[in-house]
């Protein structure tokens, strides 16, 4: 696993509000700083690196552990995961497939190069308060189809800290730090070294995990998924960190699992698949793909609640789809993409009248700030402004939404600087 994949996403609204480039340069950044988290001095301090399984033992076994692969490439594994609901696996969120979930789907099976059954995502969500540490280094994928084999359980009991913790690790990475052998699925017994308040440190002996077990379980003797496995030395060889299920099960792991479950969303409410709905029918918004919402069959606008209207046999929202570009909004929350603007509606940066959507146009709002704005309605024939129009952008706006330009790609190189410099 490349070092670079370990990404602070955390789920806050401004990563989602950054450009693709921002991420980009997080990931440079966070490639630089990584290493032993400071106040850990029990530890060795040497690189860390997420990991395979080293000294591990091919197994036919454990079918609810997955790989987590490349879409494009199902040979190309990612890191490894665990089913712990019918749709929901749970991995680390170093991972970073919470970054670009399309690009990833999910192995069942022993051997990525043999028959098995892949499963694309439909969302993936990491830990809100993931820094890039061991600490809070879970991420829950949302799978498209219900998985074909039944979920583990979870440890809600805390370990005990005074003695060595036996544990199985189970994972589909690599054999030993260079070896470049991930995709088959092994497994292999270690034991705790120390006992921490959110993850364990685990023994080299006899087995440790290494690249491409990144997000692979750590069972107790009863069979429950006790930690994530999350990070270790470099080389595979002394020691690795793995974070503890039980400490975030209430908090992070049953909310989602709940929030996720079949039948629980009413129509006009966002959904993630259409068994998540009581209508039975979730729905893409047909002015912003990334909201989905619960639907209902109709044959006129009686059949469906205000403000939604039958429009083909369905239940919909009027444009702009609540969360949508120029739809109404007090807070950021309620912006599924952009932001909320002080004028009322969510929004989305801009650099010019390409960057925007059919229906919007780039619009100074003062400062540094062009957001997509809804396009003026035609001017008047005797070529006048129509009434209430926004201002157009004045002569010489090109220059201006360049410099802005660029004055945010400075911004963003600082930040990066910044980040690098103190250790984020």
């Amino acid at each position: 696993m490349a070092v670079g994949a370990r990404i602070v996403e955390g789920g806050r609204r401004s990563a989602r509000r950054d450009a693709r480039m921002s991420a980009l340069l997080l990931l440079a950044a966070l490639a630089i700083v990584v290493g032993c988290a400071p106040g850990e001095p029990s530890e060795p301090r040497l690189s860390e690196r997420e990991h395979p399984l080293v000294r591990g033992t091919p197994t036919e076994g454990f079918p609810a552990v997955v790989a987590i692969v490349r879409a494009a490439d199902p040979t190309s594994v990612r890191c490894t995961g665990t089913l712990i609901a019918e749709r929901v696996v749970l991995t680390a969120a170093h991972c970073g497939v919470q970054l670009e979930p399309a690009s990833f789907a999910v192995f069942f099976g022993s051997d990525v190069r043999a028959p098995g059954t892949l499963l694309p995502l439909v969302e993936a969500r990491a830990h809100p308060e993931y820094d890039g540490s061991a600490t809070h280094d879970l991420a829950l994928l949302l799978l498209e189809r219900v998985a074909p084999t039944a979920p583990v359980r979870l440890l809600a009991t805390p370990p005990v800290a005074a003695a060595p913790w036996p544990l199985r690790l189970v994972g589909f990475g690599v054999t030993e730090a260079k070896a470049g052998d991930t995709g088959r699925k092994r497994e292999g017994l270690t034991q705790t070294t120390e006992v921490t308040a959110s993850y364990v440190v685990l023994g080299a002996d006899p087995a440790l995990a290494c690249s491409g077990d990144s997000g692979g379980p750590a069972f107790s003797e009863g069979g429950e998924l006790a930690a994530v496995i999350s990070r270790g030395d470099v080389d595979c060889a002394l020691y690795g960190k793995a974070t503890r299920v039980d400490v975030h099960l209430r908090t992070f792991i049953e909310p989602y699992l709940a929030a996720r479950a079949p039948g629980t969303v009413a129509v006009g409410q966002r959904c993630s698949y259409d068994e998540h709905c009581r209508s039975g029918l979730c729905v893409r918004a047909a002015d912003e793909p990334a909201i989905r919402y619960c639907s209902a069959r109709c044959a006129d606008d009686r059949a469906c609640a205000a403000p939604m209207r039958c429009t083909a046999g369905e239940c919909r929202y009027t444009l702009p789809s609540p969360g949508a570009i120029g739809a109404a909004c007090r807070e950021h929350a309620e912006c599924v993409v952009g932001e909320c603007l002080d004028l009322g509606f969510c929004s989305v940066r801009c650099v010019d009248i390409a960057g925007c959507p059919s229906g919007f146009s780039c619009k100074h709002l003062g400062d540094v700030r062009f957001f997509c704005v809804a396009a003026p309605p035609p001017a008047a024939e005797d070529g006048s402004c129509a009434a209430g129009a926004p201002r157009p952008i004045p002569a010489g706006g090109a220059l201006v939404v360049f410099a802005a330009l660029v004055l945010a790609r400075r911004g963003r190189r600082s930040s990066a600087s910044e980040r690098r410099r103190l250790g984020r």
